[in-house]
């Protein structure tokens, strides 16, 4: 039992972590390069309930670490995990494209799904590599 807690807790930090990194990366493209290379200002708003959303839902994806992945590099698995949250988000794009997003913040409307798709191949990394350096 201890050691199923243990589990749960260092994949939700996991996610966490990678959650607050996908967040800041999303931020930086959307404000440095986006801006800079199409000429148009992109305000994402850098508030708490933004920040919190990617952290608690990056939190909630990190529970896919547990899923027991034969042996592969941290790079191969952190592609893989990411896949998963990576194929949810088109799945919304394509059924729900009149909504705000359920799983996935306002900002997806003010950016390309290309630079989201980068925010959660971040998450798989970092959370990944929290995961399997915590455990």
């Amino acid at each position: 039992m201890k050691n199923l807690l243990r589990n749960l807790s260092v994949a939700f930090a996991a996610g966490c972590a990678g959650g607050a990194a996908g967040a800041v990366l999303l931020w930086l493209v959307a404000e440095a390069l986006l801006r800079r290379e199409t000429g148009f200002a992109i305000t994402v708003k850098v508030t708490p309930g933004w920040m919190s959303h990617f952290v608690l839902l990056g939190g909630l994806w990190g529970f896919l670490q547990l899923i027991p992945i034969p042996k592969t590099s941290l790079w191969k698995r952190g592609l893989i995990l990411a896949a998963l949250p990576i194929v949810a988000m088109l799945t919304e794009f394509a059924l729900l494209p009149k909504t705000g997003g359920y799983f996935f913040p306002l900002v997806l409307a003010k950016t390309k799904p290309w630079t989201e798709i980068g925010a959660l191949l971040v998450w798989g990394q970092v959370s990944s590599l929290w995961f399997a350096k915590a455990k």
